[in-house]
This record gives C-alpha cells, sequence and structure tokens, in this order.
C-alpha cells in the first residue's frame, strides 16, 4: 500500500525529528511545514512530489533532504534549495549525495 497524501496531522506533530515517506505516491508533503520545527531528516525519494511546502525555508533544525527519484530533482530543485544550505540550518545533504555545508 502506498500513500498518496499525508494526514494534514503530520503538520501538528511539532516534536517530529525524521520523516521518512520513500517510495510512495506523494505529489505534496503537507501543505504548511512550519509547525514542524524540531524535523532534522525528510526522506521524500521516489514519490511524484512537484512543489515544496509553503514554510520550507522555516525549517532550522533540517540537514538532511533526499528527494532523488522525484520530480523536483527533475526540474532541478537543488538549486533553489542553496540559500536555504547557505542558511543557519547548515544543511549537509540534499539528494542522495550532494552537500550543501
Amino acid at each position: 500500500m502506498q500513500l498518496t497524501p499525508l494526514p494534514q496531522s503530520f503538520g501538528q506533530l511539532a516534536a517530529l525529528q525524521v520523516l521518512e515517506a520513500k517510495q510512495n505516491q506523494l505529489t505534496v508533503v503537507l501543505k504548511s511545514s512550519g509547525e514542524l520545527a524540531a524535523l532534522q531528516k525528510l526522506m521524500l525519494y521516489q514519490n511524484q512530489l512537484t512543489a515544496l511546502p509553503q514554510g520550507f525555508d522555516q525549517l532550522a533544525a533540517l540537514h538532511m533532504l533526499l528527494l532523488n527519484g522525484t520530480q523536483l530533482m527533475a526540474r532541478g530543485v537543488a538549486r533553489e534549495l542553496e540559500p536555504i544550505a547557505d542558511s543557519a540550518n547548515a544543511m549537509t545533504q540534499c539528494d542522495s549525495a550532494r552537500s550543501l555545508a
């Protein structure tokens, strides 16, 4: 069984540190990710993602983001993430191998 949407209640899990929803049929992660302040690792590879959620740039604790095999990587979203990686959150991994720290 594959997930198509994540339940919106995920956005209310303020203490959530790792979200692994790989190899599903997700097209959207959450409408807003602003409440996930403790999120450190976000593994969404092999999904149908076309956009990052609103507030994504506010995830200060995020240091690992895996998006390989998604529509986001196909359209070059890694370049869009560079300003986020250069900010205080010091992202160390984007996609499966690229370091942005």
